[in-house]
């Protein structure tokens, strides 16, 4: 769970964000419940983008089937630029994982910018062993770790499998319906690990109720700089999440170009900027070009790491 005191200031973004011209609003569709990354990630973006299209901007949540619903939703919308889908490196991971989804992520949808990224952390309950440690017992003495994750297809169920492949240490994936719940049961002892990006568990981590053991990311973050990098165990392995928004396709140019021109510039804010990286986050800004590039190729990549994972749909 996110910070209480963001979320209650968030809570009153939506009378602000309406508070603009007669045109109709801007619908952002979050496909995961109320108070998970991508959520605190479009509420905190919702204000700053109100102002620049002065136009209102509602976040609805859809959640259900690991994303899939709300990104179905925004795929059969009208392409008029009234609906987009605040999503990311999910769009990607569930094509790869699921054989049979109504929307293809290149083909059903128009890249209009990226805004954000973060990385997966491995976490686990105050005196456990590091994660070099853990994998050598289980290495010696064949025995396996549990691992809870936001759900089937997440990053975090993608990173402990594809851990699991490249050691030889069996990480039993335990899907939640989001990240808090496994948080909880970490914290309980129900389960050995959590691997969720670092938003979710910074919080924990700053109380001292949850240790990072690793960033699953490219390199180490700010926020808990002591914290070593899966990379610097297994060389290259990186599983980040990305935060970004897109619209149905044949949205029109103009519509698009619009909307990153007003996203980029409210990530651009320092104040926001900042506000992100307190909460886990780091700014990536992307336009639409940019971040079509950057799905194109990101989507072979995902299918090999959940071909080498061995990850299958639950």
């Amino acid at each position: 769970m996110l910070r209480r005191p963001l979320l209650a200031a968030l809570a009153s973004a939506p009378v602000a964000a309406l508070a603009q011209t007669g045109e109709a609003p801007l619908r952002v569709i979050v496909p995961f419940p109320p108070g998970g990354s991508y959520d605190v990630v479009a509420r905190m973006l919702q204000a700053g983008l109100a102002a620049r299209l002065r136009r209102g901007v509602v976040i609805e949540n859809r959640g259900g089937a690991g994303g899939n619903l709300g990104a179905e939703a925004v795929a059969r919308a009208a392409p008029d630029g009234n609906t987009v889908l605040l999503w990311g490196d999910g769009v990607l991971s569930n094509a790869a994982l699921h054989q049979r989804l109504s929307w293809d992520p290149l083909r059903d949808f128009a890249p209009v910018a990226m805004v954000a990224v973060s990385p997966v952390i491995l976490a686990a309950r105050p005196g456990s062993p590091s994660l070099a440690q853990l994998i050598e017992a289980g290495q010696r003495e064949k025995r396996g770790y549990s691992f809870g994750t936001a759900g089937n297809g997440s990053p975090g169920h993608i990173a402990g499998a594809l851990l699991g492949r490249l050691t030889g240490v069996e990480f039993q994936h335990i899907p939640y319906r989001g990240g808090a719940p496994a948080l909880t049961d970490l914290m309980g002892g129900q389960i050995d690990l959590a691997s969720n990006p670092l938003p979710a568990v910074l919080p924990f981590i700053q109380g001292g109720r949850l240790v990072a053991l690793a960033v699953a990311g490219e390199s180490r973050m700010p926020q808990i700089p002591d914290v070593p990098t899966v990379g610097e165990l297994l060389a290259g392995f990186a599983v980040n999440s990305w935060y970004g928004v897109l619209a149905p396709a044949r949205t029109p140019a103009a519509s698009v170009t619009a909307l990153a021109e007003a996203l980029l510039a409210t990530v651009a804010d320092p104040a926001l900027a900042a506000a992100l990286v307190g909460q886990g986050f780091a700014v990536r800004a992307l336009g639409p070009e940019a971040l079509g590039t950057f799905m194109a190729s990101e989507a072979p990549r995902w299918r090999q790491m959940i071909a080498q994972s061995g990850a299958v749909a639950e």
